[in-house]
């Protein structure tokens, strides 16, 4: 079986991790990222709604946007062991400039799709980074914008060993108190709230976890 060329990989894992079907490359050698394809590629066919035909369009520019983003981490990982057709492990720190694009990412599509698409990997980014302050205040802005979604529940374990290393564990325990305010209707009542709500009652649980030396 022919063995892929390390871009054609990182280009592939770009595109699948984006929601994406994959994209074939048929050069072997890096090619520049004007060579992700158009935002076509990236949105559902149109609508009768103009807003969801809207929504459909953001989501696509951030999911172009991530397939960007992600190209050029496998090509980090990849360029960090020149000559040896491998990657490096997964857990390498992301390049500042690569950060501080999907933060920005980020805030232009508060409020959108997008914003959930991008949060996955800026959470993992950040983390990856030490990174803790940035990493708090990301996951607090998902938090209050969207507090039933399951990248919430997924970090609020998370949340709670970072805050409380920080000094701000009451700061994320306020937070997810936020969520048996909401009207019955708008709660997510899934094993996920169940599990938010045993977090609340007893936080200690989240002390286990292991976070390293941040900023």
């Amino acid at each position: 079986m022919r063995r892929l060329s390390p871009y054609v990989g990182c280009l592939l894992v770009g595109l699948l991790s984006g929601g994406i079907i994959g994209h074939r490359i048929k050069a072997r050698e890096v090619e520049s990222l004007s060579s992700i394809p158009s935002l076509d590629y990236f949105t559902a066919d149109e609508s009768f709604s103009e807003i969801e035909n809207a929504k459909a369009v953001l989501a696509g520019l951030a999911g172009r946007f991530l397939t960007e983003i992600q190209t050029e981490r496998c090509l980090q990982l990849r360029n960090s062991v020149p000559g040896s057709g491998t990657m490096a492990s997964s857990s390498l720190p992301y390049p500042d400039q690569l950060i501080n694009q999907l933060e920005l990412g980020f805030e232009q599509f508060r409020g959108t799709e997008g914003e959930l698409i991008l949060a996955h990997n800026l959470l993992s980014a950040l983390r990856s980074n030490a990174l803790y302050e940035r990493w708090l205040r990301t996951y607090l802005t998902l938090l209050y914008a969207h507090p039933t979604d399951e990248l919430v529940v997924a970090h609020a374990e998370e949340a709670i060993a970072i805050g409380a290393r920080l000094g701000r564990e009451k700061e994320v325990l306020d937070g997810l108190r936020h969520l048996d305010e909401m009207p019955p209707a708008f709660q997510n009542k899934t094993e996920g709230h169940t599990t938010l709500i045993q977090l609340q009652e007893n936080p200690s649980v989240a002390a286990n976890l292991k976070i390293a030396p941040g900023r």
